[in-house]
């Protein structure tokens, strides 16, 4: 096995903040996977995160990329909350 099997690797704080604002989300009924944290920003959540003061514009910028790397890495499927770095 490779090491960085073994690595737990974490989101950046402003992803972090973005996995938090889904998962305390009320309307939500599961817990929230990779992929429905991009739907999320695609949908706009980043731009209300910003407009909000939670996220800065220039933090935005990075954000999908982030994701779309997770989702490489560990599949569109895995849970989001894993991924919070708590700091």
């Amino acid at each position: 096995a490779l090491a960085i099997d073994f690595v737990h690797e974490t989101a950046s704080e402003p992803l972090s903040r973005v996995i938090d604002a889904v998962i305390n989300d009320r309307d939500r009924n599961s817990p929230p996977t990779l992929a429905m944290i991009k739907d999320a920003m695609n949908s706009g959540l980043s731009a209300s995160l910003v407009g909000a003061g939670v996220l800065e514009e220039a933090e935005d910028d990075v954000l999908l990329e982030e994701i779309d790397a997770l989702i490489d890495r560990h599949g569109a499927d895995a849970l989001a909350e894993e991924f919070i770095r708590y700091e």
